[in-house]
């Protein structure tokens, strides 16, 4: 599990089922990261974000990855 220890009570058994994923989904994080950038650049060109916020988005995105490739995450 990714947390415990500082919880009191039982773990509700659909935070489980919602998490149970956890070590696919890691392995899908490259790709994962690319293509919330991309996803990005469609709300820009539909108007739903500004492009001055790209730059941040896609230095999150790759901060994410690094962290994770270093063992940092």
């Amino acid at each position: 599990m990714l947390w415990g220890g500082r919880f009191e009570g039982s773990i509700d058994p659909e935070m489980l089922r919602l998490t149970s994923s956890i070590d696919v989904d890691i392995e899908l994080l490259e790709q994962d990261a690319r293509v919330t950038k991309a996803h990005a650049r469609v709300l820009v060109a539909r108007g739903l974000l500004e492009e001055t916020e790209l730059p941040a988005i896609d230095k999150a995105c790759d901060a994410i990855v690094e962290e994770w490739n270093a063992g940092d995450l």
